[in-house]
């Protein structure tokens, strides 16, 4: 999600970025989960969605060249997301796995 950055005073064009991960325990502590591969997953997401970083000159056949697009780690969260359980109603069947 971009939203307009409160870091930077006045009036400016910057946005931040959060980028959500659900993870259960073995993946928090799997290096393949790190910080630095969620990085590269969301510079991936976002090469795929068409987002460019700033424009670098014309290739040969005229099109625009765009730098990489450049983001870094402000902090990372942890928050324990519960699992609602229900009870089964005549008509209704929940599958609590």
């Amino acid at each position: 999600y971009f939203y307009p950055s409160e870091r930077i005073d006045g009036k400016h064009n910057k946005k931040d970025l959060v980028a959500v991960s659900y993870l259960n325990k073995k993946q928090l502590m799997d290096i393949e989960y790190s910080d630095l591969y969620s990085k590269y997953k969301t510079l991936g997401m976002m090469g795929k969605a068409g987002i460019r970083g700033a424009s670098n000159g014309r290739n040969s056949d005229g099109s625009s060249r765009h730098l990489k697009v450049k983001i870094e780690l402000n902090k990372r969260e942890l928050k324990k997301v519960s699992k609602n359980i229900y009870d089964n109603y005549e008509n209704i069947t929940f599958v609590n796995t």
